[in-house]
């Protein structure tokens, strides 16, 4: 599953911010909550965090100027998160148990 992360509104006056610098980088696993990009508006710069925990994936280069509520990244949760395992060959295993024998020890009763 997918979550679009959205430029929020951050002022009555204010239709579009730069995104500055991005804090975590496209691929990278984030927590919820955690300072992914900065945005900078013609009054303030602020932090925009992730709404969940998966891996990023950017929609918007640093310098790009965005609307509000322009994607600026996504986040995948679930099996689209995590990158496929390198499939390992698997070795066969093959044993052979053989009856106790003559060769076998003898175990002594208990009286």
């Amino acid at each position: 599953m997918s979550l679009e992360i959205k430029v929020p509104p951050v002022g009555e006056s204010i239709s579009e911010v730069t995104l500055s610098n991005w804090v975590k980088n496209d691929g990278d696993h984030v927590e919820m909550d955690d300072v992914i990009a900065e945005l900078e508006s013609d009054k303030a710069t602020f932090e925009l965090t992730a709404e969940a925990a998966g891996t990023l994936r950017t929609a918007a280069k640093e310098g790009d100027v965005l609307p509000i509520g322009a994607v600026v990244c996504s986040i995948e949760s679930g099996e689209a998160a995590t990158p496929s395992a390198e499939k390992v060959p698997v070795k066969e295993v093959s044993s052979t148990i053989e009856p106790a024998g003559a060769d076998a020890p003898k175990v002594a009763n208990a009286p």
